[in-house]
C-alpha cells in the first residue's frame, strides 16, 4: 500500500460477525489495488475483532472503539482516512469486483462531479437478488434530493472527493437512520453527482437493519428539514412546502407498509396536506 493510497474505504462494524469477513474479502479482490481499507470497530460483543484481525493485508487497518454509532464512527474513519477519495462499506454489504476501479475512473474523467454512486443488488435473505432502477439520480440533484423525488442508492455505493466530505462537515451525529440521506443533501448543495447504471454493489437486506425504525426516521427527517430551511437549500418558502409534502407522504406511507400503524400515517397524510395547501400561499 502505497503512503498515500488514491481511495480510503471505511467500514464501520458493530456485532457483524455474520457478514464481515465476507464484506472485508469483496474489498481485497477489487481490480483497483491502491487502496486503504480502514475498519471501525464500533464496541462490537461479537467476533468481530477476532475476524478483522485475521486478515493479513498490509491494505486492512483495523480500529477499536467505543460504540457511539454509524454516524460518528464514519466520521472518525474520514479522519483517519489518507486517500483523495472515500468509499463507504457498510459491514454487511459487498463490493463487486470492478466497484472502485469504475468510479475512480468516473471522478477522474469527470473533475466537476465530486462524487458518484451506482445500481446496487438488493440481496434477500431468501437469495433472490434485483435492482432498484433509480431515476434522477445524477446531474444537480439538489432539489430531487430535497423533494424525495430520487435519492443515493446506499452508502456503501458512494465514492467521494475527500476534500468535500471535509468542506460540508461530514454526517451529522444527531441523526441515525437518515445521516446519509442528510449528508447527500449537504454534497448536492456543492457538487454534481455522477451514476453508474451497473449493479456495482449488493446491499443485504435483513431484520437487524436501521431502516426498519420509522420512529427514528421520522425524528432525522424533522431535523433535516428544520435546520436546512433557515439556509438556502430551498427555492422559495413555497419550494420549501413543497418539499415537506412529500416527506410527510413518505413517513406516513413508511407507517403504513412497516409498522401498520394507521393513526401515524394518517396524521402525517394530513400534515403533508396542510404542506401542500401551504405552497401556494407563498
Amino acid at each position: 500500500m502505497s503512503a498515500s493510497p488514491r481511495v480510503s474505504v471505511i467500514i464501520p462494524c458493530y456485532n457483524a460477525e455474520a457478514f464481515i469477513r465476507e464484506t472485508i474479502q469483496s474489498v481485497l479482490e477489487q481490480t483497483f489495488t491502491d487502496f486503504e481499507l480502514i475498519v471501525l470497530n464500533d464496541g462490537s460483543k461479537d467476533r468481530s475483532e477476532a475476524l478483522i484481525r485475521a486478515f493479513p493485508d498490509p491494505r486492512v487497518s483495523l480500529v477499536n472503539k467505543r460504540n457511539t454509532g454509524v454516524a460518528d464512527t464514519r466520521n472518525q474513519g474520514i479522519g483517519i482516512a489518507k486517500g483523495e477519495f472515500v468509499a463507504f462499506l457498510d459491514a454487511d454489504d459487498l463490493y463487486g469486483p470492478e466497484n472502485l476501479a469504475a468510479k475512480v475512473t468516473f471522478l477522474d474523467q469527470n473533475p466537476d462531479f465530486g462524487l458518484v454512486h451506482s445500481e446496487v443488488y438488493d440481496l434477500h435473505t431468501s437469495g433472490e437478488r434485483h435492482t432498484r432502477g433509480l431515476t434522477g439520480c445524477q446531474g444537480s440533484v439538489l432539489h430531487p434530493l430535497l423533494e424525495f423525488k430520487t435519492m443515493v442508492n446506499s452508502p456503501s455505493s458512494v465514492l467521494v472527493r475527500k476534500d468535500l466530505l471535509s468542506e460540508v462537515g461530514g454526517f451529522d451525529t444527531r441523526l441515525s437512520t437518515s445521516a446519509d440521506r442528510d449528508l447527500w443533501i449537504r454534497l448536492a448543495a456543492k457538487t454534481k453527482f455522477g451514476y453508474l447504471p451497473d449493479p456495482l454493489v449488493t446491499y443485504r437486506i435483513h431484520p437487524g437493519q436501521m431502516h426498519h425504525n420509522i420512529d427514528a426516521m421520522e425524528s432525522d427527517l424533522k431535523e433535516i428539514y428544520s435546520k436546512l430551511r433557515g439556509k438556502d437549500y430551498f427555492a422559495s418558502r413555497s419550494h420549501y412546502h413543497q418539499c415537506r409534502a412529500h416527506v410527510e407522504r413518505v413517513i406516513g406511507a413508511s407507517y403504513f407498509w412497516h409498522t401498520r400503524q394507521y393513526h401515524k400515517c394518517a396524521k402525517h397524510l394530513i400534515l403533508s396536506g396542510v404542506h401542500g395547501t401551504l405552497r401556494f400561499l407563498y
